[in-house]
């Protein structure tokens, strides 16, 4: 059994609604949120994507890590997909 860890990090400039959380295979925690985009929070640091980062929308609705290790962020405007940090996404 797993125990729980505090993971800080620095608050994004207004607070926002959390939807989905993924926990990567590199230890990566990622925040899909309803106003605020997607939250990357790994190795210390805190990333945060949004439209103005390539991000389709910034309403999250699911997160999922393929066998791969690619992150697809669905929103609610198309499907995104983080690979080494990198954006690609399809707009419906």
């Amino acid at each position: 059994m797993e125990r729980l860890k505090l993971i800080p990090f620095q608050a994004p400039c207004h607070s926002s609604t959390p939807e989905k959380i993924l926990r990567d295979r590199d230890g990566g925690l990622w925040i899909g949120t309803l106003d605020l985009g997607l939250v990357h929070v790994h190795k210390g640091g805190t990333d945060v994507f949004s439209l103005s980062d390539g991000l389709t929308a910034e309403i999250v609705y699911s997160l999922f890590e393929d066998r791969e290790g690619s992150i697809w962020v669905s929103t609610i405007n198309g499907l995104d997909r983080f690979r080494d940090f990198a954006v690609a996404n399809a707009f419906l």
